[in-house]
């Protein structure tokens, strides 16, 4: 819960641009699909007897694909913005995919090798950690701007770009 909550607030804080170029009147409609739809969704789901406790997961996935819409289309409505769908999604899927895939298979593969679950579940996240970055550079999915949110982003922005893996 606390990483679905980490993420439905990193979507919220993508409407940002709709506060800073319009006025906020939508902001009850917004409130409601942030809100309340997870919750009713989240409950259709669950109380189906044939798809219980996994009715959670998929209402997060439901309502992830609901925001990011309604944000796109406030964002084109009222931001006149309209970002590339090829940036924004394509090639993050594309990492994403990567990402999964190298983490079931490097699990797969360690499990046959070492007895430790821990050892192993922490070697298939740092492979696909490293799969997610090497493919986000050599998407160039990430800008400039990406590099202003973390910790001493300019100066690995700078290093990255001797290497020449961002423009």
């Amino acid at each position: 819960e606390i990483w679905s909550n980490g993420v439905m607030g990193r979507l919220r804080g993508r409407t940002v641009i709709l506060y800073d170029k319009v006025e906020t009147g939508i902001d009850p409609f917004g409130r409601s699909v942030y809100e309340d739809v997870p919750i009713e969704v989240e409950n259709v789901l669950i109380g189906n007897p044939n798809i219980g406790i996994y009715g959670a997961p998929i209402s997060t996935g439901i309502c992830y694909v609901i925001v990011v819409l309604f944000n796109f289309y406030f964002c084109a409505r009222y931001a006149n913005f309209r970002p590339s769908v090829r940036k924004v999604f394509l090639k993050p899927l594309i990492a994403s995919a990567l990402c999964g895939l190298t983490a079931v298979g490097a699990y797969a593969l360690l499990d046959r090798l070492i007895a430790s679950h821990f050892v192993t579940t922490a070697f298939a996240i740092a492979a696909a950690a490293v799969v997610y970055l090497v493919v986000l550079l050599l998407t160039g999915a990430l800008d400039k701007e990406d590099f202003d949110f973390i910790p001493k982003g300019q100066t690995l922005y700078r290093l990255l770009g001797k290497m020449h893996l961002v423009k």
